[in-house]
């Protein structure tokens, strides 16, 4: 990622702390900040593993200062081999990483620019919407004989994990607006395969 040190301190002020991810886009139930119960560690566990699975495959990316942070010094992308080794996600809950060849503090999660908008706000739906359905029309998974409606919940769970910061925002759309902008995008597809 190449990216000016002023583009990269906004890129690690846009991030939130790992666990903060890790509780929003993959937690299954509630579960105390400090893990009370076995069964609690476990999901907080599983949640973390989701979530470094996210940053090995790139969806989303890592952000921090190296340690020790000097003044003047400016986040950095901390790279993606270093999510491959498994004691990385018990560090990483704290927001510090150690390991031999890597130092960082404040690390914080963030979404990739290519899944940004150009002027660094959230993308709209319709936005996420289109980038989902051409991925799942790409790939074959959109069946235009099908109706709109029952192919909503495959389109929002795509878009899920193409834009995993806006999980919520995708959910909470209705399905009027979703349709809205998937309409002309079932018109296009069953166009083209005529």
């Amino acid at each position: 990622m190449h990216l000016s040190p002023s583009e990269m301190t906004k890129l690690w002020d846009a991030g939130k702390p790992f666990a903060v991810v890790a509780r929003e886009l993959f937690s299954t139930r509630e579960i105390p900040q400090f893990p009370a119960t076995q069964a609690d560690f476990d999901e907080e566990m599983a949640r973390a593993e989701k979530l470094v699975a996210a940053l090995v495959n790139g969806t989303l990316i890592a952000v921090g200062y190296p340690a020790p942070q000097r003044p003047g010094d400016y986040p950095s992308a901390i790279p993606q081999e270093v999510w491959e080794d498994k004691n990385t996600v018990n560090v990483s809950l704290y927001g510090v990483l150690e390991q031999d060849d890597y130092s960082y503090i404040k690390v914080r999660i963030c979404v990739p620019q290519s899944y940004t908008t150009k002027t660094g706000g959230r993308p709209t739906l319709k936005i996420i919407l289109t980038a989902a359905f051409e991925e799942l029309a790409q790939s074959g998974e959109i069946d235009p004989d099908k109706t709109q409606k029952s192919q909503i919940a495959l389109v929002r769970e795509r878009a899920a994990l193409l834009y995993p910061m806006h999980k919520a925002f995708v959910e909470k759309a209705v399905d009027r607006s979703v349709l809205k902008y998937l309409s002309p995008l079932f018109k296009g597809l069953k166009s083209r395969q005529k």
